[in-house]
């Protein structure tokens, strides 16, 4: 994973490259990919996959951004065990990457990804 702040990104590439016909010659095939592993329970807390873009194509040659984010809501805060403790929220999702070239066994490539959140509520300064 990538730390930006408040979220998790992970890149996906289409392969391939030009030139002849036919795979034999590096012409590339698009893919796709898919996210999967957000609970009900986790997008209650806050955790979010940006613009909702748990699957799409990638085109060969070029680049898609999975941006995870996680906005503590007022339901993650309500299980603060005590103020002023730094509490964590952990998803884990599974990426599936289908097609592109070379393929890779099965036409499908695996990844896990672990995104971790931190929240401190801070304690109440009574007046």
């Amino acid at each position: 994973n990538n730390r930006f702040g408040g979220h998790d990104q992970a890149v996906v590439a289409g392969k391939g490259g030009g030139g002849g016909k036919g795979a034999a010659a590096g012409v590339g095939a698009s893919g796709e990919y898919v996210v999967e592993g957000l609970t009900d329970l986790d997008l209650k807390y806050g955790w979010r996959i940006e613009g909702g873009n748990n699957k799409a194509v990638v085109e060969v040659g070029s680049r898609k951004s999975v941006v995870v984010t996680f906005t503590p809501t007022p339901a993650v805060m309500a299980t603060m065990p005590v103020q002023g403790v730094t509490v964590v929220s952990q998803v884990v999702l599974n990426v599936s990457v289908k097609g592109g070239l070379p393929l890779p066994p099965d036409n499908v490539q695996m990844y896990t990804i672990t995104c971790r959140g931190f929240v401190r509520q801070e304690p109440q300064l009574e007046e």
